[in-house]
């Protein structure tokens, strides 16, 4: 459900209407716009005292059914295999999931939410520990939430907001889950001769902003300027290759001292890379296979579509224009689809090989 108050005494109506019940043992998730954010606190202690168990996270705007909102919460109640799990980004604390995989047996392959807040190399670092204690018996899905204009987008509990922290939640159910970008190959392959975590020092043994600038300065007619080049790198993502899997999309989000790139995500030491353009034809057609694979196995039944689409979307098209896209696609295909979304930073999908990846500038879809 969505409501469009973040205000405690709306939320409480709005679990009357759903028949919530906090003795049935169900978890809320709530998703909360950011210009909303101001009343959370509020809501928090509310939701306390009255002793219900939530979760979640705030995103600079929601998707529900074809309306984009900058306001608001959307409200799941969800029937969790456990309590969530939090995750320290910022230690090498390790994870004690001995009673999760006891609880899995009996469960054909659940569903791992992840909602995390921190840098990028930071949440790959929580992924990888996440997957080392449960592999692949496990679906993995979920954002990145970030700091957007000075205002805190972070992650949520009973404790209030966390900050470096990836949270776990676990849904009894399998979703189906697929990633698309929406990008073309503009020049490449390039060798990353040298990275560490999110940086890249070297590109076919030269200096990675040397090479980079010359592809992108060709492309706008001018000159890339280090200190301004998030502005005009945006346009112009890395794509890293992988056999048989689509390209993972990282974004350039600066340059260091020493001229390296940094990026939205780690890069691994002598991956191949290509520098991405924006392609309409392709944002069609990433859209098309999202909904098909999402939802081709639950054919004829009633769906959730869940869709998890990037912020930057703006510079390209309008967020508008994606969530119509999934709504032409649903209704061509006669489809009985409730359609709710975020617009995040960052993107968490299950990739080929069942390792769970950060994504940028991507869509994400899944079904249940």
């Amino acid at each position: 459900m969505y409501v469009p108050t973040c205000n405690s005494d709306t939320v409480l109506q709005a679990l009357q209407d759903l028949n919530y019940h906090k003795e049935d043992n169900q978890t809320l998730l709530l998703l909360v716009a950011v210009e909303s954010a101001e009343t959370l606190h509020t809501l928090i202690n509310e939701l306390q005292q009255q002793q219900i168990s939530f979760f979640g996270a705030v995103f600079p705007q929601l998707v529900n059914g074809n309306t984009i909102h900058n306001k608001g919460v959307i409200i799941k109640i969800l029937p969790l295999l456990t309590a969530p799990i939090l995750i320290s980004l910022k230690t090498d604390k390790s994870l004690n999931t001995s009673l999760l995989a006891s609880t899995f047996e009996q469960v054909a392959k659940p569903t791992a939410l992840l909602l995390a807040h921190g840098e990028a190399f930071d949440i790959a670092n929580g992924l990888a520990k996440l997957f080392y204690e449960l592999g692949n018996t496990v679906q993995y899905v979920g954002v990145q939430t970030a700091l957007e204009g000075g205002k805190i987008i972070g992650v949520f509990t009973e404790t209030g907001m966390l900050q470096d922290t990836m949270l776990a939640a676990f849904l009894p159910q399998k979703a189906n889950v697929k990633a698309q970008h929406t990008w073309k190959i503009l020049a490449g392959p390039f060798i990353a001769t040298k990275t560490r975590q999110n940086l890249i020092r070297e590109l076919n043994w030269k200096n990675a902003f040397e090479v980079y600038s010359v592809v992108v300065s060709q492309q706008t007619e001018r000159p890339l300027l280090p200190f301004k080049i998030e502005k005009t790198s945006i346009q112009f993502p890395l794509g890293i290759y992988e056999s048989e899997q689509e390209l993972k999309v990282r974004k350039v989000i600066d340059v260091t001292e020493r001229m390296e790139l940094k990026c939205g995500g780690n890069i691994p030491e002598h991956s191949i890379l290509y520098v991405l353009r924006f392609d309409k034809e392709r944002l069609k057609e990433a859209i098309q296979q999202i909904v098909m694979d999402c939802c081709k196995e639950m054919e004829g039944k009633k769906q959730h579509f869940f869709t998890i689409l990037s912020v930057d979307s703006h510079l390209f098209h309008t967020v508008e224009e994606e969530v119509n896209l999934l709504k032409t696609t649903i209704a061509q295909h006669k489809m009985e689809l409730e359609l709710q979304g975020v617009v995040s930073i960052g993107q968490i999908a299950t990739c080929q090989n069942g390792f769970p990846t950060l994504l940028n500038q991507s869509i994400v879809g899944l079904s249940f």
